[in-house]
């Protein structure tokens, strides 16, 4: 009975260690919100994302928020940093008196130092923006 207990210990053990490897782990995101004087300046923000790297993570771009607000989220799995731009709240199209397209400045915090593959999908656009940073 012993020996069963033992081995059942160390099956918790293993399921648990080898689950923990598998998982992505979360990575803070601040996102915030870009204002423009001009609309000279509007028309020059990227409209699809663009990843920069240095110290930190940084995505600029705009997403389709409709009648309600960007969140975003981000993973580290290996070598890979996914990150997600997505619409929280009503995604359908607002009357005229807002524009639908918000641009944002998405920084990622707490990623260690390498090389990594990122991948940003944005809210309302179908195609998945991919490059490859290091950061210091």
């Amino acid at each position: 009975m012993k020996r069963f207990r033992s081995l059942a210990v160390l099956l918790a053990i293993g399921v648990a260690a080898c689950k923990s490897t598998t998982e992505p782990d979360p990575l803070t995101v601040e996102l915030n919100k870009v204002q423009f004087a001009t609309s000279e300046e509007f028309q020059a923000w990227p409209s699809k994302p663009v990843i920069k790297a240095g110290q930190t993570l940084e995505i600029r771009g705009t997403g389709f928020v409709g009648c309600g607000t960007l969140t975003a989220d981000a993973s580290l799995s290996k070598d890979t940093i996914s990150v997600r731009i997505q619409t929280k709240g009503d995604y359908s199209p607002c009357p005229l008196s807002r524009w639908p397209w918000e641009p944002f400045i998405a920084v990622v915090h707490a990623v260690p130092p390498g090389v990594y593959t990122v991948k940003v999908k944005t809210a309302g656009y179908d195609n998945e923006v991919t490059a490859t940073v290091e950061i210091h």
